[in-house]
C-alpha cells in the first residue's frame, strides 16, 4: 500500500515509485516484474523521444499508438500505469483519461492482471469484428 503525505493544507498525494492504494495482483510474478525496470528496456518506445508519449495535445499521434500496439511489453506497460496510477502520458497504448476507469477499478481491489487481460482481449475482439 502506498503511504500518503500531507503538504501543508494540500490534499494528500501518493508517493511516486509505490503502488497506488488498493492495488492487487492475481499473479505475484507480475508484481515482482513491475517493481523492476528491465522490462522497460524491451519497449518499442525506448529508442524514441519520451516527449512523444507525454504531449500536451489532447490526442496522441497515430505513430505513438501504432508503436504501442506492436510493443512486446505492452501488457506490462499498461499494468505498470494502472498499478502506479500514472496520471499523465500514453502507457500501453492508452491515454490518462482512458486509464482512469482502469485505475479506479484496480483501487477497488480488482487484480491489475485481470484488468489488463480483459482490456487487451476486448480490444482484440473489437479489431477482429471491424475487419
Amino acid at each position: 500500500m502506498s503511504r500518503r503525505r500531507k503538504v501543508g493544507d494540500a490534499a494528500s498525494q501518493r508517493i511516486y515509485g509505490e503502488f497506488a492504494d488498493g492495488i492487487r495482483f492475481r499473479n505475484p510474478e507480475l508484481r515482482r516484474r513491475l517493481l523492476g525496470i528491465l522490462w522497460r528496456l524491451r519497449g518499442s518506445c525506448v529508442q524514441h523521444d519520451v516527449r512523444l508519449w507525454f504531449t500536451e495535445r489532447t490526442k496522441p499521434s497515430h505513430r505513438v499508438l501504432a508503436m504501442c500496439r506492436g510493443c512486446p511489453v505492452r501488457g506490462l506497460c499498461l499494468a505498470s500505469s494502472i498499478a502506479y496510477a500514472e496520471e499523465f502520458g500514453v502507457w500501453g497504448g492508452y491515454t490518462a483519461p482512458q486509464r482512469e476507469a482502469m485505475i479506479l477499478t484496480a483501487r477497488q481491489g480488482v487484480p491489475v492482471d485481470h484488468i489488463v487481460t480483459s482490456v487487451l482481449s476486448h480490444e482484440e475482439d473489437r479489431r477482429a469484428a471491424a475487419s
